[in-house]
């Protein structure tokens, strides 16, 4: 089942951050736990270990080993605790920092508040899932949304993309026997985004791409000037040839004012 609506308001609750939101920082409280718990537990098995007549993790009958491989995991437990115990004082990174970090820094944080406005003020904002007739907080990673400026890739989390910086979009099988078969993304930035899809569904997708930047490729293998291109290998070369493109049409356009 595919999912082709506009955005509802209370889906545009859990897809968008007001700028406030996107910078605030959480502290490190669940990493710290983590950290205390792991600590505590070796702490544990180094005097258990220790206590037992017998050798827990080596066969081994030499008392000076035993007690190397107690203290050793004592060290290691005290160290994660004290550890667990500063992250709780310490903050992460923000929401935007995270979607600059899983976007490979390839866009800044501006570009960021930019994308979450459009999500936040943008109307007939188009959302898209495969699979699910309703479209829930959960789906919030596998849902593909476009704005007026952006696509949020659908089933790669927090990833985005300029229209701009959409290369080429194909359905493809990969070359294995039993290939996996699904949409296939590539971003100016050389980063090949993949995702299990219907050929409808990528069809779908694939034209909405093309409406709103006619300069993207729908296409894994095609022919410019008698020269044959692979989407999926020649990556460096096909994104030279779309700039090249891209730049003789800004000309044009600036020729043409």
């Amino acid at each position: 089942m595919m999912v082709f609506q506009k955005m509802q308001e209370e889906q545009r609750k859990f897809l968008s951050y007001t700028q406030e939101e996107l910078d605030r920082k959480s502290t490190m409280k669940n990493e710290g736990i983590g950290l205390l718990i792991f600590g505590v537990t070796l702490v544990i098995l180094g005097v258990v270990h220790q206590i037992l007549p017998f050798e827990l993790f080596f066969d081994s009958d030499s008392e000076v080993v035993k007690i190397v491989i107690s203290v050793i995991m004592g060290i290691l437990g005290i160290v994660c605790c004290v550890f667990g115990i500063r992250c709780f004082g310490k903050l992460g990174i923000s929401i935007a920092e995270g979607v600059c970090n899983i976007n490979n820094n390839f866009y800044t944080k501006e570009d960021i508040y930019d994308y979450y406005r459009e999500v936040r003020e943008g109307e007939n904002l188009q959302i898209f899932l495969s699979g699910k007739m309703m479209i829930k907080e959960e789906d919030q990673g596998n849902v593909g949304l476009f704005t007026r400026n952006w696509m949020k890739i659908p089933r790669q989390g927090s990833v985005i993309a300029r229209y701009t910086d959409i290369v080429a979009a194909w359905h493809d099988k990969d070359g294995s026997k039993d290939g996996f078969v699904g949409l296939y993304i590539l971003r100016s930035d050389g980063e090949l985004y993949v995702m299990d899809s219907h050929p409808d569904f990528s069809e779908k997708v694939m034209q909405g791409i093309k409406e709103r930047n006619p300069m993207t490729i729908l296409a894994r293998h095609f022919t410019y000037e008698g020269r044959t291109y692979d989407a999926r290998v020649d990556i460096a070369q096909v994104i030279e040839l779309y700039r090249q493109n891209m730049e003789r049409q800004l000309n044009a356009g600036r020729k043409g004012i």
